[in-house]
């Protein structure tokens, strides 16, 4: 319909110019502001829900990593049949089996001991300076004390270099109360000598010595009480000697039947995670639902489930599937765990399992193509997924970088509508003008017509 300017602009109209003008710009930025807006919110909505995916999965990923070396899954109980005597420890790389073992002779040290002397500060040799004579080896060192108290020739020896310790005891008696104490490392290759002007009545305490013993009828010697390298992996803590005890090393399958569980659960936590994005909807959250219809959250999502049924890239016996050791995808999608399954392999197919689940690595990477086993497999899948240059970062940088394109719009929207504002306000103030002069005209004639009639 037409707007009959004259006739809303005429004397007494009253009409409100800057309204109109607001009126009329705001009608016509409307639309456009509406779409760019929804653009807008939709990336927004996009970069947040790949940000929820790509957190989800590095999660997963995470539970994965921890079953993917075999120091992860394989460890060991030690029992011993006199933890007085012997005890063990094992680490990932220790067999299981029963270990017989006899000691006849402990290491031990050189150890020696000084007449006492009444003060551990006084002045010793008349305050000259003490030499002191250390041999081991059959190499001799030479200690200069330049300060002879009985304190300073102990630190002086405990700061010599020579693996000797030095204490001052103190013995609490009426005379000759402080004595000195000097020993070596344990083990015959480590005996020593000493020697001193000032050191008197010396004694040896004990006598350096090597360990004497055997392991499953094998002789072992050892400068320490703590055998590190008989048994790859077990390492035996010798206490006292004595005809034979049994050293018991067992598998432990606590650990990687508590990580599977925990798999589990995580695997199914981020199913529900992504279920939540693709499917419904929420007022107040906008995340729910908005994935139903993204190609490239389908493509991820559909990767990460499929990637779960795929082979081991190192199977081993009869383990090559997740299923093998009783993990599965039900038709829900969802993942259960057969613990009867669980247990009867890691009873009968410990190392099988291991194989087929870490490829027998250590701190594996998940960088280049490398066999890496069901768990390794995962972890790589998954950062193909995460990574700087895979899809759900190239998703979401597309996304930030609409969602900058769209606020840059929006902005030149605000500078047009501004400039068609002005235009508007522009054309009103003429057309205003021009209503102004008609209605003087219209006045003048108005006015002259009434004097002429008068005059008639």
């Amino acid at each position: 319909m037409a707007i009959d300017y004259l006739g809303a602009l005429g004397a007494g109209s009253g009409i409100d110019t800057q309204l109109v003008v607001d009126s009329i710009v705001a009608a016509e930025r409307a639309p456009q502001q509406s779409a760019l807006t929804r653009m807008k919110d939709k990336a927004e909505v996009r970069v947040s829900a790949f940000g929820v995916v790509k957190t989800t999965l590095e999660a997963v990923r995470d539970q994965f990593r921890k079953l993917n070396d075999v120091s992860d899954l394989q460890s060991f109980i030690t029992s011993s049949s006199d933890s007085t005597a012997i005890s063990a420890s094992a680490t990932s790389s220790a067999l299981a089996g029963i270990y017989e073992v006899s000691v006849s002779q402990l290491a031990d040290r050189d150890s020696f001991s000084f007449d006492g002397f009444d003060s551990d500060t006084g002045t010793l040799n008349d305050g000259n300076a003490v030499t002191i004579q250390i041999t081991q080896g059959g190499s001799t060192t030479e200690l200069s004390v330049i300060n002879p108290t009985l304190t300073n020739i102990a630190e002086t020896i405990n700061d010599s270099g020579l693996n000797l310790t030095a204490s001052v005891i103190d013995t609490g008696a009426a005379s000759g109360r402080y004595v000195l104490s000097v020993s070596s490392l344990t083990g015959s290759e480590n005996s020593f000598s000493i020697a001193s002007d000032v050191l008197t009545g010396q004694v040896q305490q004990s006598v350096a010595a090597d360990v004497s013993a055997t392991v499953n009828g094998v002789n072992i010697s050892s400068s320490t009480n703590t055998l590190g390298d008989a048994i790859p992996g077990l390492t035996l803590n010798l206490k006292k000697t004595f005809a034979s005890e049994t050293v018991t090393v067992t598998a432990d399958t606590s650990n990687i039947k508590t990580e599977i569980k925990k798999l589990v659960e995580v695997y199914n936590e981020a199913r529900e995670i992504f279920n939540s994005l693709r499917m419904g909807s929420d007022p107040d959250d906008r995340l729910i639902g908005s994935m139903s219809s993204d190609s490239v959250f389908r493509t991820v999502e559909n990767t990460f489930r499929s990637s779960f049924t795929t082979a081991s890239s190192t199977p081993s016996g009869d383990i090559t599937y997740w299923a093998d050791i009783g993990l599965s995808i039900q038709r829900d999608g969802s993942l259960t765990l057969k613990e009867d399954r669980l247990d009867t392999v890691l009873s009968t197919s410990l190392s099988d399992v291991i194989t087929a689940l870490t490829a027998d690595t250590e701190d594996q990477t998940d960088i280049g193509d490398a066999a890496r086993g069901l768990a390794g497999d995962m972890s790589a899948t998954i950062r193909n997924l995460t990574k700087s240059n895979g899809p759900i970062t190239n998703a979401m940088t597309n996304a930030n970088d609409k969602l900058g394109e769209y606020e840059i719009r929006l902005t030149e929207l605000d500078a047009r509508m501004e400039r068609i504002k002005e235009r508007y306000l522009q054309q009103f103030a003429a057309m205003q003008q021009i209503v102004d002069s008609m209605n003087s005209t219209s006045q003048f004639l108005t006015n002259n017509l009434e004097a002429m009639q008068n005059n008639d």
